[in-house]
């Protein structure tokens, strides 16, 4: 029969006793017939997590309905029953699972009187763990200085990778950074996981490189008034880098009468990997000395004095 309300009649002069309480005033029975199930919910979803899948999905607006039956399984359109969820709930948590495995599911609606709608469209989500990056914030260098090793890790184990975001500054080979040239840079830590863990969030530190500081020393010198200047000449420690090497020159306060001149740094220079703390130095003319010889000199008495040379 079709569903809805149906009547069981117990035909003219049989004996009738409804719920056995001898009632024989109606010989009709009423109930209502239900065989369609309820319409396939919609709008089941997956999301995975570490070791676990969340399934939500739409409530169905039938007000007869008893429960949804979850199926699962590792293949495409399970149909191994996981779970039945009580109406109205549109939640389940599938845990305990294989982080890299994928998990499918189905879903249907079932009423009070047993029926069940047809199967959902599969839906899948692959579990995978989560990890975080521990990254170390490197110390601050000075330029010359030896290549040294980042210090980091993730908690799943995996390799970092590391990246500069100028390699003409420091570049970076596996964990180890070269220091190529004075100045910032941000160095990034990344964890791209596997078929089991997730990608990690990245970290970026800054590692700064100091200018290498050189003390040029000024050599003092002297000379005697008149003469040429000598060479200006200066020491300077710590060694330079490489093949880096100094520009310009000294100089020297203007004068020329004897005194003392201040020696200066003048042009003298080194690229931008360095900064120079200079000494000063002085320049220090001294008086000539000029030797004076009286000529001898004669006269006769009486005479005028010759002229003294």
């Amino acid at each position: 029969p079709a569903d809805g309300a149906l009547s069981i009649q117990v035909p003219a002069g049989v004996a009738v006793n409804i719920g056995n309480n001898n009632n024989t005033v109606s010989n009709t029975l009423s109930l209502t017939f239900d065989a369609s199930g309820p319409i396939t919910p919609v709008g089941l979803a997956a999301t995975a997590g570490n070791a676990e899948n969340s399934l939500t999905w739409v409530a169905n607006t039938e007000t007869d309905l008893e429960s949804y039956k979850i199926y699962a399984g590792t293949e495409n359109d399970p149909t191994t029953l996981l779970t039945t969820v009580p109406a109205p709930g549109t939640t389940h948590l599938h845990n305990n699972l294989l982080n890299g495995t994928t998990y499918y599911y189905r879903i249907s609606a079932v009423d009070q009187a047993g029926n069940e709608s047809p199967l959902s469209p599969s839906v899948f989500a692959k579990p995978m763990a989560t990890q975080v990056i521990t990254f170390n914030q490197p110390a601050t260098k000075t330029y010359g200085q030896e290549a040294f090793d980042l210090v980091g890790s993730s908690d799943s184990g995996l390799p970092l990778i590391y990246t500069s975001t100028d390699p003409t500054i420091a570049s970076i080979n596996g964990k180890t950074v070269n220091i190529l040239k004075a100045g910032t840079v941000q160095i990034t830590a990344t964890q791209n996981g596997n078929e089991e863990v997730k990608p990690a969030a990245p970290v970026t530190r800054p590692l700064v490189i100091d200018t290498k500081t050189i003390t040029v020393t000024a050599v003092a010198k002297s000379k005697a008034y008149g003469a040429a200047d000598p060479e200006l000449t200066y020491t300077f420690s710590p060694e330079l880098d490489g093949a880096d090497e100094f520009t310009g020159t000294l100089d020297r306060a203007p004068g020329e009468t004897a005194g003392t001149y201040a020696i200066n740094q003048g042009t003298l220079a080194l690229n931008s990997n360095y900064t120079i703390t200079f000494v000063p130095a002085n320049l220090t003319i001294g008086k000539k000395t000029i030797t004076v010889t009286a000529v001898a000199k004669s006269k006769a008495y009486g005479a005028a004095d010759p002229e003294l040379t």
